[in-house]
């Protein structure tokens, strides 16, 4: 009971991908657009998308000087990587928060073992696992849900995939920003979720 009323956890999920992994998505989805709409994208949005996702003020300033110094010295990997740790900053937040009860899950976990995970969620969101059809759960897993976009296909991204390749100068780079945003280095990263 909190202030006289009945106190409810609110159910969260949070799916997060190794980190590293899942920049080098961001990447090759901004690299599948051409250099002048990111640069036109950026322009108009880039306080809108940073501030909205930025836990507080300072980490937003700190946000925005960090993507534009380094896009004036040319340099478009540091907004993947910012953007990505802006999402796991405001995750952390909100688990600070007494009312909010987050289940949280890793991607590659999923794909590893989808029945399990399947499992788990369906308890978390309090369903009987018994009455959930998982062949159609699992088959869905498989769809390319954007296979109609010119731009954002499994198949148009893999090709930029292959020209972000993670390499350890990418990995030296992440590693450096999550450590100026207080995260630890890429691979110590689950420890974030334990």
């Amino acid at each position: 009971e909190q202030f006289g009323a009945l106190y409810f956890p609110v159910k969260h999920m949070f799916l997060y991908r190794d980190p590293v992994k899942n920049i080098v998505s961001i990447l090759s989805m901004v690299g599948s657009m051409p250099k002048f709409m990111i640069k036109w994208f950026l322009s108009l949005m880039l306080d809108k998308m940073l501030g909205g996702l930025s836990p507080d003020l300072l980490t937003e300033e700190k946000a925005l000087n960090d993507v534009r110094s380094n896009l004036k010295g040319g340099d478009d990997q540091v907004f993947a990587i910012v953007l990505f740790i802006l999402h796991i900053l405001c995750y952390l937040k909100g688990k600070e928060n007494d009312m909010i009860n987050f289940h949280t899950v890793k991607y590659e976990t999923i794909l590893g073992n989808p029945r399990e995970e399947l499992e788990n969620i369906v308890s978390f969101l309090g369903r009987d696992k018994d009455k959930v059809n998982y062949e159609v759960c699992l088959d869905a897993m498989n769809i390319d849900s954007q296979v109609k976009s010119e731009d954002i296909s499994k198949e148009k991204l893999a090709a930029f995939k292959k020209k972000n390749q993670i390499t350890q100068e990418l990995i030296h780079k992440i590693d450096n920003l999550f450590k100026n945003y207080g995260l630890p280095p890429s691979k110590d990263f689950d420890d974030l979720f334990v």
